[in-house]
């Protein structure tokens, strides 16, 4: 079997809701006493802000337990057993969702977690590097004729090929670059950038903002309400040192700031009548963005303009640091942060040209 579990080709998913679905089946799974190993694969893994649906992989002592558990999801609709290995269905809320079973072998689950995950062109990369070394990679293993070379995870692979290992987030093309070795992760961000409250273009209260803040880790918050007037700020100015001081009580504390005490380049969005289309048209924005001290902000979400290629790269000539932006208008779009934090690690920036990877006083200062 080389193919994947097949997803239908519909409107893309959410990233985020793509991964609240994949929680939800890989905890009912692990709990499983045939489950030895799972993972998502996929775009999911590789934090496109769309997907196509998810892609689980799992290895198990007997396969047939761990299907028939994923068919008995009670909230998993449409479920079918095409194949073998091989279980879909849709999830309550319609996302689809596919499930393939391997037996006990680590470098089987390896091969095929590559394959799953990367994108056509850098699989064929790979395939063409193991050629080239009189090797031979196939979604099952990488072999030297009869044997198969032990690759327990997808580190062993590209070692066993010379090559340097790329995360998931960089197998977008032929390409084998090593990336930095502190590319930006979701790990190390301290601020949550683009929070609207009910005071502005948001659903919920400053209040509630920032317990789910707080309870995410966070350290700071910057806040995204715009045009608010003299008593709206004095409002809200109480509601921050009130959110401030629950969040000291809590032995976590929180620093909110207002819109405005970071000068920030908002991502336009697609439907925007001034937004660029083209790295030209970013060129100047970012020129301009030089010149006035601003951060550019990479924003999440699945309505998110598309950046041109090129994009990272004349930030990076301008000498400008970035932020991604959650661009949150409700407590669960807060998790769209990990849309921009995927795009910037397609963009290759290291934590210490992130600003939000740093304290609030030195983002402040």
């Amino acid at each position: 079997m080389h193919e994947p579990p097949p997803t239908p080709s519909e409107p893309s998913i959410p990233l985020t809701l793509a991964r609240a679905a994949a929680s939800r089946a890989l905890g009912a799974l692990a709990r499983e006493p045939a489950a030895i190993r799972l993972a998502p694969a996929g775009d999911l893994r590789r934090m496109a802000s769309r997907v196509e649906g998810v892609v689980l992989l799992a290895t198990a002592h007997d396969p047939d337990p761990l299907i028939q558990a994923f068919l008995g999801l009670p909230w998993l609709t449409g479920a079918k057993h095409p194949e073998l290995d091989v279980a879909m269905g849709r999830t309550d809320d319609g996302i689809p969702i596919g499930l393939r079973v391997l037996p006990d072998d680590e470098t089987a689950f390896t091969a095929q977690l590559l394959y799953l995950t990367a994108r056509k062109d850098h699989f064929a990369a790979l395939m063409a590097a193991a050629d080239a070394r009189g090797m031979l990679l196939d979604p099952q293993g990488l072999w030297r004729g009869e044997e198969q070379i032990p690759t327990p995870n997808e580190a062993d692979v590209y070692a066993a090929l010379d090559l340097p290992f790329v995360p998931p987030e960089l197998r977008e093309g032929p390409e084998f670059s090593a990336p930095p070795e502190d590319l930006v992760s979701m790990g190390d961000l301290r601020g949550l950038v683009g929070v609207h409250t009910d005071r502005g273009a948001g659903r919920h209260s400053l209040p509630m903002m920032a317990e789910r803040a707080r309870r995410e880790g966070y350290a700071w918050m910057l806040l995204a309400d715009a045009d608010l007037d003299g008593d709206e700020l004095r409002e809200q100015r109480g509601e921050i040192l009130a959110a401030e001081r629950m969040a000291a009580e809590e032995e976590s504390p929180l620093r909110i700031l207002s819109a405005g005490a970071v000068k920030v380049l908002a991502h336009p969005r697609d439907d925007a009548a001034d937004a660029p289309r083209d790295l030209a048209g970013w060129e100047i924005v970012l020129d301009d963005c030089a010149k006035e001290g601003r951060v550019p902000l990479v924003s999440g979400g699945p309505n998110a303009a598309v950046l041109p290629a090129g994009w990272h790269a004349a930030v990076r000539q301008r000498g400008l640091r970035v932020m991604p932006a959650a661009d949150a208008h409700d407590l669960a779009s807060i998790d769209d942060q990990i849309c921009a934090v995927g795009e910037l690690r397609r963009g290759r920036w290291v934590r210490g040209d992130v600003l939000s990877a740093r304290e609030a006083a030195e983002v402040l200062g």
